[in-house]
């Protein structure tokens, strides 16, 4: 099976083949797979300690969970685990849909994630729909950032911002969550403003691998000699206006970035392109409970491949 990717302009489209198309089809049946279970943690976890709540956190969860893996609204929901509860003989409270509601503005949720010894970034940035009617403008969409590992493909940090808000706002936030070494942080043309260069390079005293690759603007490739060629920006685009943006893209590795229009498609394909709580606080709770479950597919696996044309 062949996929196809963009080709810098000018060029030839590149090819591409699954390598290990058979585990990766195995990988997609077993995401199908409705086999139920609770585990005995599960359950002891279910309720919450004596207090003002009857559910845990984890409980509310995974109660969200199950709404975003299967598109349902809330009360569907609730009928859903209703029934697999009765199903599997488990005496166990149900929360109903204004429970998931009130409690799911206030999710609180461990968003922290761990580059390891060192993993290289990339970021971007999509809308979501707000189920509003048309016509609603910028108030009709929320804007998803995320960090993703190019070679894995998990996201390991998201913000959820209204659509106004710029692409450079967020980083500092997302990289701020991830722990560990990162390499080279690859953005399109939205991110190479001086303030995502700066968060890198404050990241590269903790971080010493991180390097910021952003695409250059054009105004910026245009004044490209009147840049400090010390800093990132200024570096990167004299490379541009000295040996074009082909040449800029081989040598920096700049085709990783696409990760994250992968993972974007991916995200829509799956779970939807669209937000269905009506306050922000719980938007962004469900944008969260969405990369989780992409990323707990993403473990089951991913495919491999590689170039043939």
């Amino acid at each position: 099976m062949a996929g196809r990717v963009r080709a810098p302009r000018g060029g030839q489209r590149a090819r591409y083949a699954v390598r290990d198309w058979a585990a990766y089809d195995r990988s997609l049946v077993r995401r199908g797979d409705i086999t139920v279970w609770v585990s005995p943690e599960a359950v002891d976890g279910w309720r919450a300690p004596a207090g003002r709540h009857t559910f845990s956190d984890a409980a509310i969860a995974a109660a969200l969970t199950v709404r975003t893996v299967y598109r349902l609204a809330l009360r569907q929901a609730e009928g859903l685990i209703a029934s697999i509860f009765v199903l599997l003989g488990l005496a166990l409270p149900v929360p109903d849909h204004t429970t998931l509601s009130r409690r799911g503005r206030a999710l609180r949720m461990d968003r922290r994630a761990d580059a390891g010894r060192g993993l290289a970034l990339a970021i971007d940035s999509t809308g979501l729909r707000l189920a509003m009617p048309s016509g609603a403008g910028h108030a009709g969409w929320r804007k998803l950032h995320i960090a993703v590992d190019p070679e894995g493909g998990r996201i390991l940090a998201e913000e959820l911002t209204r659509s106004d808000v710029h692409d450079t706002v967020p980083v500092p936030a997302m990289l701020g969550r991830i722990e560990g070494r990162l390499g080279r942080v690859y953005g399109d043309s939205a991110h190479a403003g001086g303030p995502t260069y700066r968060t890198v390079t404050e990241h590269q005293q903790v971080l010493p691998n991180a390097e910021g690759v952003f695409r250059p603007k054009a105004p910026d490739v245009r004044t490209a000699a009147h840049l400090d060629p010390l800093t990132g920006r200024g570096r990167h685009a004299r490379h541009v206006a000295r040996d074009g943006r082909a040449a800029w893209e081989r040598a920096t590795g700049y085709g990783r970035r696409n990760a994250a229009e992968w993972t974007f498609s991916r995200l829509k394909r799956v779970l939807g392109g669209g937000l269905r709580s009506r306050s922000l606080a719980a938007q962004r709770v469900e944008a969260t409970t969405a990369v989780r479950t992409l990323n707990r597919m993403a473990e089951l696996g991913m495919p491999h491949s590689r170039r043939i044309s």
